[in-house]
């Protein structure tokens, strides 16, 4: 079963962060030592099979042992239809690909990658929504790893 909980996973290996987009999966991966989350490229959406199939290769070439797929969340707090899709992949890949699996609030990281585009220059009609997929898999994970970061040191200190 997905956990709400950084914590919950595995305290060593890297994560993978899934940004399910509308066309594509955002992908990022945390480097070894959790602290950094960088974008990989995005896989074109299609059936859940060919999807699986690259997550796995990806999972095992770069010694995957959690999923943080994003959960999106309404501003207000609710949960819409999209956070019960997003519930289903996560079960869906859970079980599939063997890892454990972080639901993580994954609101307002389109509209910063965005952001982020046009800070670059890139005007919005140029944003390529592998770029912003790829990009809101960055920002989703950074926020996870930096959570996780904090509580660990927070607790530990105790």
């Amino acid at each position: 079963m997905p956990t709400f909980n950084p914590l919950d996973l595995p305290p060593a290996g890297r994560w993978l962060a899934i940004d399910r987009g509308a066309k594509t999966l955002g992908l990022a991966i945390s480097d070894s030592a959790r602290r950094l989350a960088t974008a990989r490229a995005t896989l074109k959406r299609s059936k859940w099979s060919a999807e699986a199939a690259a997550l796995r290769q990806m999972i095992g070439t770069d010694g995957i042992t959690a999923l943080v797929v994003g959960y999106p969340v309404n501003m207000d707090g609710s949960l819409g239809p999209q956070a019960d899709i997003a519930q289903s992949f996560a079960h869906q890949a859970e079980k599939d690909l063997a890892l454990p699996v972080l639901l993580w609030d994954e609101r307002l990281t389109t509209q910063a990658a965005a952001l982020a585009l046009a800070d670059q220059g890139i005007k919005r009609r140029d944003h390529k929504t592998q770029q912003i997929d790829s990009l809101a898999a960055v920002l989703l994970l950074q926020t996870a790893l930096d959570y996780a970061t904090d509580n660990t040191t927070f607790t530990s200190t105790l």
